[in-house]
C-alpha cells in the first residue's frame, strides 16, 4: 500500500528527532540498525502514521524499543523524559514496535553482532528468541530471573565460551614475553568469540612485538572497528570513558592505532588518535598527555607542541 505524504513526513520527523536527541548514544551501525527497524515498522502494511500528531513520540519509542533490544540501563521513564513525552504514550507506542515487527531479545536483524556478542559476555546465556515483551524490564539488576538462582546464573556465565574467550585474552597479555604463547591465546579466543576486540588489540601487540607494524596496524584496526560497534557510540557523553570497563578495548585500539601511526611517520595520524583519546577522557588514564607535545613538535607544529605542553604542565 502506497503511503501518504503526512505519513512520509512523520517518518522523517521521527528519524529527525531521534537523531537530534539520542544522537550521543545511537551513532554508526547502532543508528543504522535503529533507523532499519524504524523504516521497516512504518513500511509495515497495518502501519498508518499519518494521523500522528507528536512524531518526537514515536522517536521516544523507537529509541525506547532499541534500547530494549540490547538490554540498555535506560528506563521508559528516562527516554520519555529526554524526548519530551509521557512514559504512557510511550508505552504504547513501544508496543505497538514491538509487536508489529515480532521483535525478541537482542534480535539479529537490527543489532550488530559485536554488540550481541558484549551483551552475552556481560550476562551469560539468554533465551533464544525471547519475545521482547515477555523480557523482563528490569532484568539487567535481576539476572536471576533468567536463572534458577543467582548461583546457577553465575556458574553458567563462567562456563559459557564468551566468558572463556575473555579469560584467554588474560592469559595472552600475561604470556606476552611469549609471543607464541601469547597469540595462541589471542586466536583460540578469537575462534571461540570472532567479536572479541581485546583479542585483536593483544594480536596486535604480538606483532609490535615482532616487529610487524604493518599487521599491529591491521589488528588494531579490526579491534576498532568490533569495539565501536558493540559500544554503538563514539560520543564523549555517551560514557564514563576508560572509567565503565566496556568502553576500555575501544581505547586500547585507539591508543594502539596512535603508536603505530608514530612509528611509522604518519605524525598527524598519531596526534588525532592521541587527541580524541583526550577529548574521550580528560582524566587520561592511558597516558597519552604525555606523548601529544612531542608530537606536535616532531611533526613541526611548535604552536601546537606550546600548546599542548600549557595544557598539561
Amino acid at each position: 500500500m502506497e503511503k501518504g505524504s503526512r505519513h512520509k513526513a512523520v517518518v522523517r520527523e521521527a528519524e529527525r528527532a531521534l537523531r537530534q536527541v539520542a544522537g550521543d548514544v545511537l551513532q554508526g551501525a547502532a543508528l543504522e540498525g535503529c533507523l532499519k527497524l524504524w523504516r521497516e515498522f512504518a513500511d509495515h502494511e497495518q502501519v498508518d502514521l499519518s494521523r500522528a500528531r507528536k512524531p518526537e513520540a514515536w522517536a521516544a519509542a523507537l529509541a525506547y524499543t532499541f534500547e530494549r533490544l540490547r538490554l540498555g540501563g535506560y528506563s521508559q521513564a528516562e527516554v520519555a523524559r529526554a524526548f519530551g513525552v509521557s512514559p504512557l504514550t510511550l508505552g504504547q507506542k513501544y508496543r505497538r514496535i514491538a509487536e508489529t515487527l515480532n521483535l525478541v531479545l537482542l534480535d539479529e536483524r537490527y543489532l550488530p553482532e559485536a554488540m550481541r556478542a558484549a551483551v552475552r559476555r556481560e550476562w551469560g546465556a539468554l533465551p533464544e528468541g525471547l519475545p521482547l515483551l515477555e523480557a523482563p524490564t528490569g532484568w539487567w539488576v535481576a539476572p536471576s530471573d533468567f536463572a534458577e538462582d543467582l548461583e546457577s546464573w553465575f556458574e553458567e556465565r563462567e562456563r559459557g565460551p564468551l566468558r572463556q574467550a575473555q579469560e584467554l585474552v588474560y592469559d595472552g597479555w600475561e604470556s606476552l614475553d611469549d609471543p607464541e604463547e601469547a597469540e595462541c591465546c589471542f586466536r583460540e579466543a578469537l575462534r571461540l568469540d570472532p567479536t572479541l576486540a581485546d583479542a585483536y588489540n593483544g594480536l596486535a601487540q604480538v606483532a609490535e612485538a615482532r616487529g610487524d607494524l604493518r599487521a599491529a596496524e591491521r589488528h588494531y584496526r579490526r579491534a576498532y572497528e568490533l569495539a565501536r560497534e558493540a559500544l554503538g557510540t563514539e560520543s564523549p557523553r555517551a560514557f564514563h570513558w576508560w572509567g565503565e570497563l566496556e568502553t576500555r578495548p575501544y581505547m586500547r585500539a585507539r591508543q594502539g592505532l596512535g603508536w603505530v601511526y608514530w612509528q611509522t611517520g604518519r605524525l598527524r595520524e598519531a596526534i588525532a588518535e592521541y587527541e580524541a583519546l583526550l577529548r574521550l577522557n580528560k582524566n587520561d588514564n592511558q597516558g597519552v598527555r604525555y606523548l601529544i607535545g612531542p608530537l606536535y613538535q616532531l611533526a613541526g607544529d611548535l604552536k601546537g607542541a606550546l600548546r599542548a605542553y600549557e595544557r598539561f604542565a
